[in-house]
């Protein structure tokens, strides 16, 4: 990021000892407090390398601190380059800079990461596992010593019983401690494994106590949820599927196949009255010529192409598939693109958002995605945003709905969508006590002929994400 300094005066001005300023600003000449120079200080000085937000957010609040000039006796020209710094963050190029920065300060933060893992696991083996082997050979040795007396001869046995026999209280105290012994070892490896991994992992048994606390409030509400996704395709609609893609033709075959669809029809009754089918097959015929038109391109097939930006992606094999579902069979209004969500925090937009079609006009959906080769980081940072703006979503249409003196009605949901790398996960938030966000269903994006067969998977899970806002609008 560029900023310039008005005074040359003051190019080696340094910040005054105060406590609420981090040490950089106080060590390091101002000229040197650009973004890219505060990063490179805190990797060569930094012992632990901190999370890209912490880093971050130390760096604009102390400028924040300088700019609002609550440090005495700091010049107007520091405090106008601390406000150009942070004006330029949400410039266009500015931002493009900080997330170069941001990537390339996550590269070091994760490598150092994998190092501290590698080093734990190291110091793992190198001591609890170093004591099991330990005891493998103690065990191992006294199975050879048992041979040994199996051996020995009849007196040497005799003499043997008759010692044991005389110190019979003597052995029944050693097993008895050993015993002891052997409990506070289980837990001396179990604390040494924590102890070495620290937070880095979850210890299981927190996850099980969750588990079999919610399980006793809520015993029959997870198996609710599971019927309820599974329901929503009818086997008409499930049969139609597997014999439309189990199907092996070419490329010509497919377009003609495609070409020739249509509601099944019979003399008694010319119109198909089945409309989950009639939008299934207006949703394949609408989406399914875009990814065979990808198979025919062999080596140029942009769904094998790792490098694949993320609008083209999204825009080709993604956001088409969700518009054409929520369409036909909900009636709602999907848009994508780089979209201003009505309820998003931050100002941020959103890939897609869909709208009731109705008078209300009720954002119902929000959808966030990543090109195949997004960083892992990315995943979790859609996730939680996407769940963040569900919960402002559905705060809204309750507001609005109350404040229209109108009932709110029962089951009420809004939905999300997340594409990342090649899979889509679609789920939706209800409010139970607490939010809760469940996932409907989840498929793989398709990548050439010898997965025709999976069309059925993908298909069905568009069309319950579906099924479940319109039975939600009705």
């Amino acid at each position: 990021m560029t900023a310039v300094l008005r005074s040359k005066t003051y190019l080696d001005f340094k910040v005054p000892n105060e406590q609420n300023i981090y040490v950089y600003f106080k060590s390091v000449e101002a000229r040197f407090w650009q973004l890219k120079h505060y990063l490179a200080f805190r990797l060569k000085n930094d012992d632990t390398i901190l999370p890209w937000s912490v880093v971050y957010d130390d760096w604009q609040v102390s400028l924040n601190r300088i700019a609002q000039n609550t440090i005495k006796k700091i010049p107007g020209c520091i405090t106008a380059f601390c406000k150009d710094l942070l004006n330029i963050c949400n410039t266009f190029e500015g931002s493009e800079i900080r997330q170069r920065c941001e990537e390339l300060y996550d590269d070091f933060y994760q490598r150092n990461l994998d190092k501290r893992i590698a080093e734990r696991i190291r110091l793992l083996d190198t001591t609890v596992f170093s004591e099991h082997k330990f005891s493998e050979f103690l065990r191992a040795s006294g199975k050879k010593r048992t041979g040994e007396n199996n051996e020995a001869s009849s007196g040497e046995k005799r003499f043997q019983s008759h010692e044991e026999y005389d110190h019979e209280e003597y052995h029944g105290k050693e097993i008895l401690s050993s015993d002891v012994e052997c409990s506070n070892k289980n837990q001396d490896d179990e604390e040494s494994i924590m102890k070495i991994f620290g937070n880095e992992i979850e210890y299981s048994e927190t996850m099980r106590n969750i588990y079999l606390e919610h399980k006793k409030h809520y015993p029959d509400y997870n198996q609710e949820i599971e019927q309820k996704s599974g329901n929503l395709i009818p086997d008409n609609v499930h049969d139609f599927l597997v014999d439309f893609f189990s199907q092996e033709l070419t490329e010509a075959e497919w377009q003609d196949k495609i070409d020739d669809l249509q509601s099944p029809k019979n003399d008694d009754k010319p119109k198909c009255d089945d409309k989950l089918l009639v939008a299934t097959i207006r949703i394949i015929r609408r989406t399914l010529p875009q990814f065979i038109k990808a198979f025919s391109l062999g080596a140029f097939n942009p769904l094998q192409d790792i490098q694949t930006i993320e609008k083209p992606h999204l825009n080709s094999y993604v956001h088409p598939c969700l518009e054409a579902a929520l369409w036909h069979v909900a009636r709602i209004n999907y848009i994508f693109g780089e979209i201003p969500s009505q309820n998003h925090v931050k100002r941020e937009c959103a890939d897609g958002a869909g709208y009731m079609s109705g008078a209300d006009k009720f954002q119902l959906i929000y959808v966030e995605g990543a090109r195949p080769k997004a960083k892992e980081n990315k995943e979790f940072v859609d996730a939680e945003k996407i769940a963040r703006n569900l919960k402002k979503m559905f705060s809204s249409i309750v507001r609005e709905t109350i404040n229209n003196r109108r009932r709110i009605p029962n089951g009420m949901a809004v939905f999300g969508g997340q594409s990342f790398g090649l899979r889509i996960h679609l789920f939706y938030l209800d409010y139970c006590g607490e939010f809760c966000l469940h996932e409907i269903e989840n498929a793989n994006l398709l990548r050439d002929y010898t997965e025709m067969a999976d069309f059925v998977w993908y298909y069905e899970c568009m069309l319950k994400w579906a099924e479940g806002l319109f039975s939600e609008e009705a």
